[in-house]
C-alpha cells in the first residue's frame, strides 16, 4: 500500500477531529441565564446548541410554578455543557451527587413557530418543563430516598415560540460519577433536529457494522489459516471495539436494545473501556513475533483491566469513578505501543508502516477525546472513528501478510511454469528489455510520488509545529485572566498569524502592588514569537525575582538585558508599557511608563478620554541608533468606575479598501462611546467595529486591547 494511501487516512479522520470542533461554534451563547436568539436563523443544520450560563438552584427542585409570583435568585451560573462539580457556590464545590434546577430564558422574534428540542441523557435523572409546560422526562429526579431511578433516555418534543421562553430542567444525580450537562440540549425545526438525530445514528451504525464485518471476516480467517493467533488478538480487539461504539452512544444502543438497563448500558461500556488496550497489546505481542516488552505489557494491562473490571459488580456510582484512574494506564500503554512500533519499525517488521500510521491517528483523536472529558475544549468524542482507523488500519495489515504470502506462491508457480516452457532467446530477451524499461518507469514514478508526499507531509508538519509553538508561548507567559480577581476587565486579541508578536504578563505576587505589561515584538509570527518569549522571561526576572518596582526602571533594565540578548540581530527589539497598580484601595495611584505605547484613561464622571503618551524610544535594536529620551512615570488615581486601556499599534493601523489607518481619533472616538458599558460589551463593540472597518482587507498586525475597570468583575 502506498504512503499516501495512509496520509490519506490520517487526513481524512483528522478532519473529523476539526469538524467536531467546529461543529458547534455558533454566535448565539447564553449570559446569566439568558439567550438572545431574536436574531438567529432556527431552522439551521445543525441545531443550535444551548450553550452557555444557565441559572443553577442547587438542592432545589423547582417548577414553573415556583418562580411566579416568587422569585428566586440563581445560587450561581451554570455553565453547559458542564458538569456541575465545576461550580462552586460561596467558595465551596458543589457535591457530584445531589439535585439541582437549571433555569434558561430564551428570547425569539417569531411566536408561534414550532420547534423541536432535544436533550441527550444526562447520564442521571432530568425532568423539563418549556413555557410552563412538562414536555418530557427521563428517569425520576427525586432525592435520594424519594423515589430516585436514573436513565440513558433522550428526551425529544415539539414546542410552540414565544417572545420569552422559559426552559426549567430538575435534574437529580445519585448514579454516576458527575451530575449535570455532558452535551448541551439542541433546538431547530423539526427537519432540522432529524436529520442531526439521524445522522449520528447512520455513522455509528456504519462504524458499528464495519467492525462486525471486520470481526467475522477474521473469524473464518483465524480457523481457515491454521488457527493464526495474530488474526485471533485481533478478532479480540475488532469485537471489543465494536460494542464500544454500540454502547457509547445512548441514542444508538436504545436502537438496537430498547430494554437494556440504565446499569448494564455503562457496565458494557466500562467493560469495553478496560479491556481495549490489553487486546491492543496482545495483537501487538503477536504482530511483533512475540516480543518480549509486548508480552510482559500484555500481562501488566491485562491484569489491571481484571482488577478495574471487579468495580462492575458494584453500581454505577462505584465504578464510574474508576475513569480518571484508569486514563493513566491507557497513556502507559500507548507509550509502550509507540515505542514497540519504533523499534519495529528499525527492525523492518512486516505492517509496521501501516500500524504506525493507525496509530498516530489514535494517538491525536484519543488526545481530542482527553481535552473532551476533561472540558478543556468542545469537540465531538472522536474515539469511535479512532477504533473505525484502527480496525481498518490492521485489516490492511493482515491484509498484506497474507497477500505476501499469496504473492509469493504465485510467483514459484510462475517460475516453474517458466522452466517447463522451453521459450525461444528472442522472446526471452525482449520479455527482459520490456521487465528493465517497466521498472525504470516505475522507479521514476515512485521517486515522483515520494517528493511530492514529502513535500504534503512538511507542510504538515511546519503547521502543527507552529501551533504547537502558539500553545508554548501561550503557556510560558502568566495567566493574564488572573486580572480578574482584583478588577472587571477585557482582553481583546487577535493574532496575524497562529504565533503572535503581541505578549501580556501580569504578576501579584507583591504585596503593595499589581504590575500589568504589554508589549509588542518587531514584525509578526515565529521571529516575533521568540522576542515575546525572551521579554516574559525578562521581566520575570525583574519584576518577581529582582523587585524593582518603579515602572520607567523597568523599561530601561528590559532595554539593556533586550540589547544584550539580541546583540547579534541587532535589529530585533519590541515597544511595552509597564503599568503598577496599589493593592488594597478603593481608589488606588496608579503608575505607568510606556515605550512607544500610549494610555488611554476614561474618566466616568466626565466621560472623556485622555490619552497619556508613552515615551518615543524602543526597546533592544542594539544596532540602530536611538534618541536618548528617559522613560518617565506618570502618575494617575484610579477612581471606582474608571477604565484604563492598553493596546499595540495593530488595531490603529489596521486599513480599509480605501487603505485608510483606523487611527488614533476614531480610536479615542470610540471609547468615548463604550466607556461606560460592561466589559465584555466593550470587547465585542470593539471587534465588531474592526471587522466592519477591514472589510475584505487581510489583517495587518497582530492586535491587543486590554481593558481594566475600577470595579468588582462580573
Amino acid at each position: 500500500m502506498k504512503v499516501r494511501v495512509y496520509i490519506a487516512f490520517f487526513l481524512l479522520f483528522f478532519s473529523f477531529g476539526l469538524y467536531g470542533q467546529n461543529a458547534d461554534n455558533q454566535l448565539h451563547v447564553a449570559q446569566k441565564g439568558v439567550l438572545d436568539l431574536r436574531f438567529a436563523d432556527l431552522d439551521t443544520f445543525p441545531p443550535i446548541s444551548l450553550d452557555g450560563e444557565w441559572e443553577f438552584y442547587w438542592n432545589k427542585l423547582l417548577s414553573p410554578e415556583d418562580f411566579y409570583p416568587q422569585i428566586y435568585v440563581a445560587d450561581a451560573y451554570a455553565e453547559v455543557p458542564n458538569y456541575w462539580s465545576k461550580i462552586s457556590i460561596n467558595g465551596k464545590r458543589v457535591s457530584d451527587t445531589g439535585y439541582a434546577t437549571y433555569r434558561l430564558i430564551i428570547l425569539t422574534n417569531s411566536p408561534g413557530k414550532v420547534l423541536r428540542l432535544y436533550f441527550p441523557p444526562v447520564n442521571c435523572a432530568m425532568r423539563v418543563w418549556w413555557n410552563g409546560e412538562m414536555i418530557g422526562s427521563s428517569g425520576n429526579p427525586e432525592p435520594k430516598n424519594l423515589g430516585y431511578e436514573p436513565s440513558i433516555k433522550t428526551i425529544v418534543a415539539d414546542v410552540e415560540t414565544r417572545y420569552r421562553n422559559e426552559l426549567i430542567v430538575q435534574v437529580a444525580n445519585y448514579s454516576h460519577r458527575e451530575g449535570g450537562f455532558f452535551y448541551a440540549p439542541r433546538l431547530g425545526s423539526k427537519n432540522s433536529l432529524f436529520r442531526f438525530l439521524n445522522l449520528s445514528l447512520i455513522i455509528n451504525a456504519l462504524l458499528f457494522g464495519a467492525a462486525l464485518i471486520m470481526v467475522l471476516y477474521n473469524f473464518f480467517i483465524f480457523f481457515m489459516h491454521n488457527k493464526n493467533y495474530a488474526v485471533l488478538s485481533f478478532l479480540i480487539f475488532a469485537f471489543l471495539a465494536g460494542i464500544r461504539v454500540m454502547v457509547v452512544d445512548s441514542n444508538f444502543i436504545s436502537a438496537i436494545l430498547p430494554s437494556i438497563s440504565y446499569t448494564w448500558k455503562f457496565r458494557i461500556e466500562y467493560f469495553t473501556f478496560f479491556f481495549i488496550p490489553p487486546s491492543f497489546m496482545f495483537y501487538l505481542y503477536q504482530v511483533t513475533k512475540r516480543d518480549k516488552v509486548a508480552k510482559y505489557a500484555t500481562y501488566f494491562l491485562l491484569g489491571v483491566a481484571i482488577a478495574f473490571a471487579l468495580s462492575l459488580f458494584f453500581p454505577p456510582t462505584v465504578f464510574t469513578q474508576t475513569m480518571p484512574y484508569y486514563q493513566p494506564v491507557y497513556l502507559i500503554g500507548m507509550l509502550i505501543a509507540l515505542y514497540l512500533i519504533y523499534k519495529h519499525l528499525r527492525l523492518g517488521t512486516s505492517g509496521m508502516n501501516i500500524l504506525a500510521i493507525t496509530f498516530l491517528i489514535m494517538f491525536v483523536m484519543g488526545i481530542n477525546d482527553i481535552l473532551l472529558y476533561l472540558r478543556i475544549i468542545k469537540t465531538i468524542s472522536l474515539m469511535p472513528f479512532v477504533l473505525f482507523v484502527l480496525l481498518l488500519g490492521q485489516s490492511i495489515v493482515l491484509a498484506k501478510i497474507f497477500s505476501d504470502v499469496f504473492h509469493q506462491n504465485v510467483a514459484l508457480k510462475q517460475e516453474l511454469e517458466y522452466q517447463n516452457v522451453h521459450l525461444e532467446d528472442l522472446v526471452k530477451k525482449r520479455t527482459k528489455e520490456l521487465e528493465v524499461k517497466s521498472r525504470k518507469l516505475e522507479r521514476q514514478n515512485k521517486q515522483l510520488e515520494e517528493q511530492r508526499q514529502e513535500l504534503e507531509l512538511k507542510d504538515y508538519i511546519i503547521t502543527s509545529s507552529l501551533k504547537y509553538a502558539s500553545d508554548i508561548q501561550s503557556a510560558i507567559m502568566p495567566i493574564f485572566s488572573r486580572v480578574g480577581e482584583y478588577f472587571d476587565y477585557f482582553l481583546f486579541f487577535m493574532p496575524r498569524d497562529i504565533v503572535s508578536g503581541d505578549g501580556f504578563w501580569f504578576s501579584d505576587k507583591d504585596s503593595k502592588y499589581l504590575f500589568i505589561v504589554l508589549f509588542d515584538a518587531t514584525g509578526h509570527g515565529v521571529p516575533a514569537a521568540f522576542i515575546t518569549i525572551i521579554a516574559t522571561y525578562l521581566l520575570n526576572t525583574l519584576i518577581d525575582e529582582k523587585k524593582m518596582r518603579e515602572p520607567n526602571k523597568i523599561l530601561e533594565a528590559l532595554d539593556v538585558k533586550m540589547k544584550k540578548f539580541l546583540e547579534k540581530q541587532g535589529t530585533e527589539g519590541l515597544d511595552a508599557i509597564v503599568v503598577r497598580i496599589e493593592k488594597n484601595d478603593e481608589e488606588p495611584q496608579l503608575k505607568f511608563s510606556g515605550a512607544r505605547l500610549d494610555l488611554y484613561y476614561f474618566n466616568s464622571r466626565t466621560k472623556l478620554v485622555t490619552r497619556h503618551r508613552g515615551t518615543k524610544r524602543s526597546l533592544g535594536y542594539s544596532k540602530v541608533t536611538h534618541n536618548k529620551e528617559v522613560f518617565n512615570n506618570i502618575i494617575l488615581t484610579f477612581h471606582k468606575h474608571d477604565v484604563f486601556y492598553l493596546l499595540t499599534d495593530g488595531y490603529l493601523e489596521q486599513v480599509d479598501k480605501d487603505k485608510h489607518r483606523f487611527g488614533t481619533q476614531k480610536f479615542i472616538e470610540l471609547l468615548q462611546k463604550i466607556g461606560s458599558e460592561p466589559m465584555d460589551k466593550q470587547e465585542q463593540i470593539l471587534k465588531e467595529t474592526l471587522i466592519d472597518y477591514m472589510g475584505d482587507e487581510k489583517q495587518r498586525d497582530d492586535i491587543s486591547v486590554v481593558g481594566i475597570k475600577n470595579s468588582p468583575r462580573g
